[in-house]
């Protein structure tokens, strides 16, 4: 996974820059996807993040809070045993409390699109020499730390009514198989970001299916047998209201830097950076995504 230069929607990487990744592969400890999806009704985490601008943030007081928890506030609200309180510790064993927020673009990838290809490659983010450095000083004090993906085409539906009638419509466009689990992913009591047998990454919650649905009637034109389902879709889904949300989660486990076409590091300081990884791409091959 780490050792191609994968040919992602939005492109391949650049050379003279620096990107946070992972590098897992078989046998990891740590999955490269996790869905991070509420029940699409009552437990919406709505977010704001600017697009290109990462923000470093507490994921679990973020998916307890329901919204955005800088790093830097205070936890001490949650040592009491109240509810908030029990599911923030119930969260410490499936995630992290040190992270950053990063918003998907809709102009390259759909959710379901993103998700399979951070499944597939992992995460890599481009961003500034200043970020690289902040993130690199993270990782060498406290390990790998999650990244929390936004999107901003995730649905939310007005009752269970709406979200039953989604349900049947999309059945009608494809009906092998439908996801029956209808809590927040973080209800789950196995749901988590580690690979473990006690953990899986949400993959059965409905809304991971519907997602699937959308694609599928966004990239797959309808035949004669199902263009009457796609035309009920289309116009119910018009009335679903979709908004900005936390849709998944992976790792970074490291910051690159490509050379530039040189093949030589111009910048020594750059070396100054902690665990920082050199990377030649005239040496490394593009991989088809």
């Amino acid at each position: 996974m780490s050792n191609a230069n994968p040919n992602r929607k939005c492109g391949t990487k650049k050379e003279n820059s620096f990107y946070l990744e992972c590098a897992m592969g078989a046998g990891g400890a740590l999955s490269s996807w996790t869905w991070l999806l509420s029940d699409g009704i009552d437990e919406v985490i709505t977010i704001k993040l600017p697009p290109r601008s990462m923000t470093v943030i507490n994921p679990i007081a973020t998916i307890v809070e329901r919204e955005i928890v800088l790093a830097d506030e205070s936890t001490d609200r949650y040592n009491s045993k109240d509810e908030k309180s029990l599911l923030y510790e119930h969260l410490r064993s499936k995630t992290r409390d040190l992270g950053i927020g990063d918003h998907v673009g809709s102009d390259n990838y759909s959710p379901h699109d993103f998700a399979e290809e951070v499944r597939n490659y992992g995460p890599s983010r481009k961003v500034s020499r200043l970020n690289a450095e902040t993130y690199a000083l993270i990782l060498k004090k406290y390990g790998p730390f999650p990244i929390m993906f936004a999107h901003s085409n995730i649905p939310v539906f007005r009752d269970k009514h709406q979200r039953d009638k989604a349900i049947a419509l999309g059945m009608g466009i494809d009906d092998r198989y439908w996801h029956n689990e209808y809590v927040s992913t973080w209800r789950m009591l196995d749901w988590g970001q580690y690979v473990r047998k006690d953990q899986v990454d949400g993959r059965n919650q409905y809304i991971v299916r519907f997602l699937e649905i959308l694609d599928k009637v966004r990239t797959v034109r309808a035949t004669p047998e199902n263009q009457d389902a796609y035309i009920q879709f289309n116009a119910f889904m018009k009335g679903v209201t979709f908004m900005e949300q936390p849709f998944g989660l992976s790792w970074i486990t490291k910051i690159s830097y490509t050379l530039p076409s040189s093949g030589i590091l111009e910048d020594e300081s750059i070396l100054k950076i902690p665990g920082i990884k050199i990377l030649d791409l005239s040496l490394i091959p593009e991989q088809e995504a």
